[in-house]
């Protein structure tokens, strides 16, 4: 044809393949008898905290294959060096014109901790009852939304569309 064409990805399917796993733990009748229900509840979060970090860590490592472009900004030890670094990332992924934005900013735990109090010191966070950091939301600053994962496989901040990373479903 007279037109060039643009080669369409499949998505995610086409990175993770269908597996099957499960999880599972005992809880005796007679240690209901003697506990009630606790040792239940306590067997159902520990099941619970196991699946989170199975699918936290699988979702993380398809992100990190995905990544294409990479940028090298200051350090974010600065409520500047964050401002400057989040804000040239963003403008670079714009400037590619593939019609990827910039949604998210995903950081270990660690990072996120740092950022966020750099950011808080600075004033650039809300004050009392919508701060983050009492209330454990996951905030916008700077048009994006940061998240935060101890399942992170990764050291550099990374900045993604949200809306193109598909999803992972499961099945019970």
């Amino acid at each position: 044809t007279q037109y060039t064409h643009t080669q369409m990805d499949d998505g995610q399917l086409s990175i993770a393949k269908t597996v099957k796993r499960g999880i599972g733990t005992h809880v005796w009748d007679e240690e209901i008898s003697r506990m009630r229900m606790g040792v239940v509840a306590q067997a159902t979060s520990t099941l619970q905290n196991g699946m989170i970090k199975a699918h936290d860590g699988l979702s993380l490592a398809v992100i990190a294959s995905r990544v294409t472009a990479t940028y090298a900004s200051q350090a974010w030890t600065t409520a500047e060096g964050i401002v400057n670094g989040v804000l040239l990332a963003k403008a670079q992924l714009a400037g590619q014109k593939t019609g990827v934005s910039g949604t998210t900013i995903v950081l270990g735990e660690a990072q996120y901790q740092t950022v966020m109090a750099v950011l808080l010191l600075k004033g650039l966070l809300p004050r009392e009852s919508v701060n983050p950091i009492n209330n454990g939301v996951w905030p916008q600053i700077l048009g994006v939304e940061w998240v935060t994962s101890p399942n992170v496989p990764f050291t550099d901040p990374f900045l993604v569309d949200r809306d193109k990373l598909g999803g992972i479903a499961t099945e019970t």
